[in-house]
């Protein structure tokens, strides 16, 4: 049997996660469709669009190391979920 309590507390978090994850492919998707390597959108003031490619973590830091952070990523969001679990028991 399922237990609505369970599902009404974590339905807000999937929900969100899920609208950050399709924002973030789509704006990725965008980018690469609509921007050219070395092309400047202006948007206004000293805002601007640029397409740059990051093989780092942030900033360029841990060049190389993507799947080592997908690991502890996955890792952290399990240990989050077993956490969460319990405290809802």
């Amino acid at each position: 049997m399922v237990d609505m309590k369970k599902i009404s507390i974590w339905a807000p978090a999937v929900a969100a996660g899920s609208a950050v994850l399709m924002s973030d492919q789509l704006s990725k998707w965008w980018a690469l469709s609509a921007l050219d390597e070395h092309q400047i959108i202006d948007l206004f003031w000293t805002l601007r669009l640029r397409l740059v490619f990051n093989t780092g973590a942030a900033f360029s830091q841990g060049e190389g190391l993507g799947p080592i952070f997908a690991v502890l990523v996955l890792v952290v969001l399990i240990v989050v979920a077993r956490h969460g679990a319990k405290l809802n028991d």
